[in-house]
């Protein structure tokens, strides 16, 4: 069941089966439209299959809740093991992959998570994968805003039930501020709410989550005060990293080119952690 939200359009799902895109005719996407919709994967050969669903398309355009699921077969009796690590990433339509397949517009044609840099990291790293990404959204500005985003299991549908946190994020990746920017917020108030936040996703995650603060894919004001921050907490001493952009091109949403080119980057820096580098 999809509710449009700030959308009047519909949501797209992306569907795997074996890690692979499982298309839907000619094409990448399956489409629900507002209320409620059956998306069927069709033809699957005889075997055993993994399949996966992913919505592309973000929470402010498209609020879903999967109602149920149905096989013409036997689910196994118990999950996929876990991957070895957990990444989180936190943040604004950039994360979401506004923007990314081209003309700029935000509609729900023009976005597609998969295409964003924080799939792309998790798929380079064999990575399990949680984005609490919306947009419009900043520390500052947004409704609900960043933090009720991310302390809440569904803000859209209750201010009242905590996200639980059972798993714990190995690496929280937090690119937000674009929004605050555009509204105005000085560097120094822009520094009191960042390590509001950081201190909320270590209490969550604990102190061995490393978070890793990204700046610069669309505006570069509060670039100096991501390395200010990083270097005052202890840098990769005490977990904390920082890890600033090329600026998209125009100032616009970055393109699917550059979310490659963003995601290779922070791939080699997350690797590089992971050996010890």
């Amino acid at each position: 069941t999809t509710d449009m939200g700030g959308g009047t359009e519909g949501c797209f799902f992306r569907a795997y089966v074996d890690g692979t895109a499982y298309l839907n005719g000619e094409s990448a996407y399956y489409e629900a439209k507002k209320g409620d919709a059956m998306i069927t994967l069709k033809n699957l050969p005889e075997g055993t299959h993994t399949v996966r669903l992913v919505k592309a398309t973000g929470y402010v355009l498209a609020n879903t809740i999967f109602r149920s699921v149905s096989f013409d077969g036997t689910v196994a009796e118990t999950a996929p093991e876990a991957k070895k690590l957990l990444l989180e990433f936190i943040g604004d339509s950039i994360c979401c992959g506004w923007g990314v397949i081209g003309n700029h517009k935000g509609a729900y044609t023009d976005q597609d998570a998969t295409m964003a840099y924080p799939y792309l990291v998790a798929d380079a790293m064999n990575a399990d994968l949680s984005v609490v990404a919306l947009s419009g959204q900043g520390l500052t500005v947004g409704n609900p805003g960043i933090f009720a985003g991310y302390r809440y299991a569904s803000p859209n549908r209750s201010m009242k039930s905590e996200y639980g946190f059972e798993r714990r994020a190995d690496y929280s990746i937090i690119n937000i501020g674009t929004n605050d920017c555009a509204y105005g917020l000085s560097a120094a108030d822009f520094e009191v709410k960042l390590k509001e936040l950081i201190a909320m996703v270590r209490e969550k995650n604990g102190a061995d989550c490393r978070i890793i603060l990204v700046g610069g894919m669309m505006k570069t004001e509060y670039n100096n005060t991501l390395d200010r921050v990083v270097q005052e907490l202890g840098r990769a001493d005490a977990g904390y990293y920082v890890y600033i952009a090329d600026r998209a091109v125009g100032g616009n949403h970055p393109t699917a080119a550059e979310h490659k080119g963003y995601a290779g980057q922070l791939s080699e820096m997350l690797d590089a952690i992971e050996r010890g580098n």
